[in-house]
């Protein structure tokens, strides 16, 4: 039950900020630069930001999980996935998103900074996040490029 409840705080939390960036009043571009920052930031200064990321990962895929704990993953992953995918979208109309599949991008998006979460709780306090530019790089166009630091 404790369990659960954790795993559903996680993502209440993390959907939360999905929506949040999703209605900021800034174009798509400056939506997925804002939120590279953000996540870069709380993985490299939030020891428990990378242990909540390793937690759902570890929850996603072991058979020990409670299913009521499960049934949170499978209602609630889906969100910020949805989200990034959207702005994507706004960001390919617009001219500032690479044209590749908006739900593959979102997936790249969400891999690396699950990633970069999993490498922070490894590595502890050595480590340090990558520059934000080398992630925008991966979906910004060219003409978008301009000024990504954070």
């Amino acid at each position: 039950e404790i369990f659960t409840k954790i795993i559903g705080g996680a993502f209440a939390k993390m959907n939360t900020a999905a929506r949040g960036l999703e209605e900021l009043p800034v174009p798509p571009r400056e939506k997925i630069r804002l939120a590279i920052v953000q996540l870069l930031r709380s993985i490299e200064e939030s020891e428990d930001f990378a242990r909540t990321v390793l937690l759902i990962a570890q929850a996603g895929i072991s058979d020990a999980t409670p299913a009521e704990a499960r049934a949170v993953i499978h209602a609630e992953s889906g969100l910020p996935y949805a989200v990034i995918a959207r702005i994507m979208r706004a960001g390919q109309r617009d001219g500032s998103i690479k044209p590749y599949d908006a739900g593959e991008l979102s997936m790249v998006f969400w891999t690396t900074i699950k990633g970069l979460a999993l490498h922070r709780a490894v590595n502890g306090a050595a480590f340090k996040a990558p520059d934000a530019r080398i992630l925008t790089s991966m979906f910004f166009t060219e003409a978008s490029q301009g000024d990504t630091h954070g």
